[in-house]
C-alpha cells in the first residue's frame, strides 16, 4: 500500500470550550469560534479533534433510527473543516468503533452479537456484516466531508468496541481464540484503508 505519513508534526488539541458529545448538534462556532482557531494557529496548533459516533454521522444500516440528525451533523462537520482550514488547521475525529449497542438492539439482530456486557454488547467484528458496515461508514463519511484531516482511534477504552476491548461480561464464542492484537489491527486497518482510498492524505492514528 501507499506509505503512511509521519505524524511527528501533528500538534493537536481539543477546544477548551467545546461541547464534548454534542458539538455537531449545535452551532459549531460555539465549540470552535474563529478567535480560538486563530489563537491555536498562532501557537502552532495544526489540528483539532472532537469525538464522533459513526452511526450518528452516516445512516446505520441495521437501524436508521440511531442515525437521526446525521445530515445536520455532516453539515456542521463540513463547516468546521472549512473554517479551520482558513487557519491551517485540520479536523480529526476520535473514534471508538464499532461502538457497542444496547442489549435490546440485538433482539432484532442476534447474529451480530459479540461480547455481552451489562446494558451494552459488542457488534462482533468477525461477522462480515459488521466489518462491511465499519468500512462502508468510514468511506461514506470521508466522501461526504472532504478535507477531513483524519481519525484517531482507541480500540480498548471505556467503551466496548471489538469483542476483546474489555474483559468484563460474557466472552464472544466467535472471537474466543482470536488474539486481541488481530482484532485491534483489523479495526484500525479498516479505518485506515477505507479513508485513504478516498483521500490518501487522511491519517489514522492508533492511540495507545
Amino acid at each position: 500500500g501507499a506509505p503512511v505519513a509521519a505524524t511527528d508534526d501533528l500538534r493537536m488539541i481539543y477546544s477548551y470550550c467545546g461541547l464534548y458529545a454534542t458539538a455537531l448538534d449545535n452551532d459549531i462556532s460555539l465549540s470552535y469560534p474563529d478567535a480560538l482557531l486563530a489563537s491555536y494557529r498562532d501557537m502552532g496548533v495544526n489540528a483539532v479533534w472532537l469525538p464522533a459516533l459513526l452511526y450518528s454521522l452516516v445512516p446505520f444500516p441495521f437501524d436508521e433510527s440511531y442515525s437521526t440528525g446525521w445530515q445536520q451533523r455532516q453539515k456542521s462537520l463540513r463547516e468546521l473543516i472549512s473554517r479551520a482550514a482558513k487557519y491551517g488547521i485540520k479536523v480529526y475525529l476520535y473514534l471508538n468503533e464499532p461502538r457497542c449497542m444496547p442489549n435490546a438492539f440485538f433482539d432484532a439482530h442476534p447474529e451480530l452479537l459479540g461480547r455481552r456486557d451489562a446494558g451494552y454488547s459488542a457488534l462482533c467484528t468477525h461477522n462480515p456484516a459488521v466489518m462491511s458496515y465499519l468500512r462502508g461508514a468510514v468511506r461514506t463519511l470521508c466522501q461526504s466531508v472532504p478535507g477531513l484531516g483524519g481519525f484517531f482511534a482507541i480500540t480498548c477504552s471505556e467503551n466496548l468496541t471489538h469483542c476483546k476491548s474489555k474483559k468484563s461480561g460474557e466472552e464472544c464464542p466467535v472471537c474466543r481464540d482470536i488474539p486481541i492484537e488481530t482484532l485491534v489491527a483489523e479495526v484500525l486497518c479498516a479505518i485506515s484503508e477505507e479513508s485513504r482510498a478516498v483521500d490518501p492524505a487522511i491519517r489514522t492514528v492508533a492511540w495507545t
